[in-house]
């Protein structure tokens, strides 16, 4: 990784030097901290490059770098020590002269090699070291030619992390099933937080380990390094192996304080069972029809509905309604029940499934039924009541209606004819509909007029109809005393 580099101009010298660099010091600055500083958990390596010259009239052999706090080896080993420098292009050297590593550089030409810097492991502070660069020709070192340039760079702890919950709560989870939670990790400090993805892990609360561990836990990429003020999520996963309460502890560990986020949840055996299938039968076209469907619970662990829905080729023709709030944490034994609705609207066969889920899985009830057009409406009336009246006097009788065809018979409308000289015109009654094979009543009441004459018979008729059906007709008379 390349750290920001301090170019300064060479300073000259009086003689011509044999060698010369492109900088007068090197000062390492991390891209990843407004201050520059590196953090001592850092494991990369960061890189800076210099150019040599050779400005003399004759070859130089070798140019041999070393570093002050080691002027005996070739520092081309950045560990132990935090400065040390790679090659680059001037590898090349005369065989037989010198040490593998060191630069031959023809009079007039360059090359580039990279100072080196690793933070790792480092107190913080500053560090400092200089580098040498000493010319070689023949037949020995180039007099008063060597250059050296200081280096530095400084070491400092500026990262801290936060995370969005220190208590997860996995819940109850059916045992052998998996569910995922996420828990946000924050780069809280002013550096790059550096997440330590071999040092995380999770334990028991005692901080030892699970022979059969039900928690998991997975890092992206983009977690293990996090920039100040950003954010990434870790995926922790729950499988429950049997029906017991499980604990445990995410250690999240590297250029900050450890994290503890403390894991639980329970494994749970919910089981239920359902009315296996509604069959509705026959019905008419153009009717509704509401059938039952229950859900029991018959294990140990509480199941709830999560969600109850038609599907299948004739999901349209079918529909459910049901208390959610009833089919929550039932018990051994306890039930909830599903109104389901067929409203067939063609000839012929349906089927659908009524599909209901929660923390039991999914059951499946199988709905069937089909369909014929039925008998149009046949209406019909009897009256039920007095067959004598008195002048001035109101008499009350009793309309049964039926409807013997084989669909709902709808808008029907009671019609009383009376004669006008013994008794007042009779408001008609509506009936919203009648459904098939089914009677309703409704009361008739004749005002007879005080001009009746006693002796005479007051003839009643009565008419209903309804749209589409077949009308039904009756009378009844009334002798006047």
């Amino acid at each position: 990784m390349l750290a920001a580099l301090l170019l300064l101009v060479p300073a000259s010298a009086s003689a011509a030097p044999h060698v010369t660099a492109s900088v007068t010091s090197v000062e390492f600055e991390s891209p990843h901290d407004p201050s520059g500083a590196f953090d001592p958990y850092d494991h990369l390596v960061y890189e800076s490059s210099v150019t040599i010259t050779n400005t003399g009239d004759a070859n130089i052999t070798s140019v041999e770098p070393t570093l002050a706090s080691a002027p005996g080896a070739i520092p081309f080993k950045v560990s132990p020590d935090p400065f040390a420098v790679s090659p680059g292009n001037c590898g090349a050297y005369n065989p037989g002269i010198g040490h593998a590593g060191q630069f031959k550089i023809e009079t007039g030409s360059s090359c580039q090699f990279k100072v080196l810097f690793n933070p790792q492991g480092l107190a913080e502070g500053e560090h400092t070291d200089t580098l040498k660069l000493r010319a070689f020709g023949l037949p020995g070192p180039v007099e008063g030619n060597s250059v050296e340039i200081p280096l530095s760079a400084t070491v400092a702890s500026n990262a801290d992390a936060s995370v969005s919950t220190t208590d997860l709560d996995l819940g109850e989870v059916k045992a052998d099933t998996t569910v995922t939670k996420p828990v946000t990790l924050t780069s809280t400090g002013t550096s790059q937080l550096i997440l330590n993805e071999f040092a995380s892990e999770i334990t028991l609360p005692d901080g030892s380990y699970s022979l059969t561990p039900a928690y998991s836990f997975s890092l992206p990429d983009e977690c293990l390094r996090i920039d100040a003020g950003e954010s990434c999520e870790i995926e922790v996963s729950f499988t429950p192996p049997n029906f017991l309460t499980y604990n445990s502890v995410l250690w999240l560990k590297g250029n900050f304080d450890p994290i503890q986020v403390n894991l639980t949840g329970s494994g749970s055996d919910p089981q239920a069972e359902v009315t296996p299938n509604v069959r509705f039968g026959e019905k008419f076209i153009g009717t509704r029809y509401i059938a039952t469907a229950s859900l029991t619970s018959s294990g140990l662990s509480p199941i709830s509905v999560d969600s109850a829905e038609i599907s299948g080729p004739a999901t349209s023709s079918f529909s459910v309604r049901y208390d959610s709030d009833q089919c929550q944490n039932l018990s051994f034994q306890e039930s909830c029940d599903f109104d389901v609705a067929f409203a067939p609207n063609r000839k012929g066969s349906y089927k659908a499934d009524l599909v209901l889920t929660g923390n039991f899985g999914s059951k499946t009830i199988h709905l069937s039924g089909s369909a014929r057009t039925g008998t149009p409406a046949r209406l019909d009336v009897r009256i039920f009541g007095p067959r004598q009246a008195t002048p001035g006097s109101t008499v009350t009788l009793k309309a049964k209606i039926y409807n013997r065809g084989e669909v709902v018979a709808k808008r029907v409308n009671l019609k009383t004819v009376v004669p006008k000289p013994l008794a007042a015109k009779v408001k008609p009654i509506r009936i919203k509909q009648i459904a098939a094979g089914k009677p309703v009543t409704r009361k008739i009441r004749i005002k007879v007029k005080r001009s009746a004459k006693a002796g005479s018979w007051l003839k009643l008729g009565f008419t209903v109809s309804a749209k589409s059906a077949k009308t039904g007709k009756s009378t009844r008379s009334l002798r006047i005393k």
